[in-house]
């Protein structure tokens, strides 16, 4: 992901993009997003192999909202859960992993940051997953 030279809310967004020239899939905000701007799969348009080594779920945060640490300061936690759809499904549903945050981007500003998650092997989430964030920050 690094080196790109993107902000984190222009990484987001392109990942975020559907449609031939998109490289993921854009999660809708429910309501419960309490400083978060966004999240999208990002890497899912490419080979399923591929996407296995170079995707990840990208999380934009409101860096305005840490305390004096930044996000050295808090603690997050992503899990995954089978949904109605995997439920639904024939066959056996993908395995939920263990969940880590992988790189943090800010955004030129400081205002956002963008969490890059992966699996803790190092794979990418499965894209067939509903992923929820929880976290707590001091200061």
């Amino acid at each position: 992901m690094g080196g790109t030279g993107e902000t984190s809310a222009e990484l987001l967004a392109e990942c975020g993009t559907l449609g031939e020239l998109g490289r993921g899939k854009e999660y809708s905000n429910d309501g419960s997003w309490f400083g978060v701007n966004g999240a999208a799969m990002c890497g899912t348009d490419i080979d399923a192999a591929i996407y296995r080594l170079v995707g990840f779920l990208g999380i934009e945060l409101q860096a305005t909202r840490f305390p004096e640490r930044g996000i050295e300061g808090c603690v997050i936690e992503i899990t995954g859960h089978h949904g109605t759809f995997i439920s639904s499904l024939p066959g056996s549903p993908p395995a939920i992993a263990t969940y880590v945050v992988v790189a943090t981007t800010y955004s030129a500003d400081g205002r956002t940051v963008l969490l890059t998650v992966k699996e803790s092997s190092g794979t990418a989430p499965s894209q067939l997953l509903d992923y929820k964030l929880a976290g707590v920050c001091t200061g």
